[in-house]
């Protein structure tokens, strides 16, 4: 289809003449902007190798004709296992138990178990989840097998009127458990302080 260059890895400063003669681009974790985006006149696709394309001025990209699209659904399942897994170190201290058991502390106490940090069930919390697109939704699933009421907002609601699909007012008052799944954008920035 074409005279391909690939790079392992760019430097920012070298991202506007690598852009030079190119038509289309598949990037990951390259940062493109109007700066460097001026020196590739026959740009017209940039691939993300990702999910998200927060590291590209989109704006400029649609001033300038030049399309832009990214993998969707690639990274689900592995977000979703990261996510519930980073929540139950939370929910169960994990890092403080496996100190406690480290250290020596745990066998030296003569007690069968260790009380402290308080360890939280998840059986019944709320789980709320801000952004309920592929990865919000599989998170969603995998809170309810572990016993969670699911509770989302979005920024379209559904059309079906889904009860757990909730204003962020009282995503934020409800939620026991929170995760963010929403991409970073001008209007996302900021949501959570």
């Amino acid at each position: 289809v074409g005279k391909t260059e690939i790079y392992a890895n760019t430097a920012p400063e070298d991202v506007a003449d690598r852009l030079q003669n190119s038509d289309v681009v598949v990037i990951n974790k390259v940062k493109l902007h109007a700066q460097n985006l001026a020196a590739a006149p026959n740009l017209r696709l940039i691939c993300v190798a990702a999910t998200g394309y927060d590291n590209i001025d989109v704006a400029y990209c649609r001033r300038h004709g030049i399309a832009v699209c990214n993998v969707k659904g690639y990274s689900t399942f592995s977000v979703t296992q990261i996510t519930v897994a980073t929540v139950l170190s939370l929910v169960c201290h994990l890092p403080e138990h496996t100190e406690t058991v480290r250290s020596g502390r745990y066998t030296a106490s003569g007690v069968a178990n260790s009380l402290t940090p308080v360890y939280h069930e998840l059986m019944g919390q709320t789980w709320g989840i801000l952004g309920y697109g592929h990865i919000g939704r599989q998170v969603g699933e995998v809170a309810r097998a572990l016993g969670c009421r699911v509770i989302y907002t979005r920024r379209h609601p559904d059309e079906t009127q889904d009860p757990a699909c909730v204003d962020i007012e009282i995503l934020f008052r409800q939620s026991d458990v929170l995760t963010i799944h929403t991409p970073l954008t001008d209007a996302t920035r900021g949501i959570v302080n």
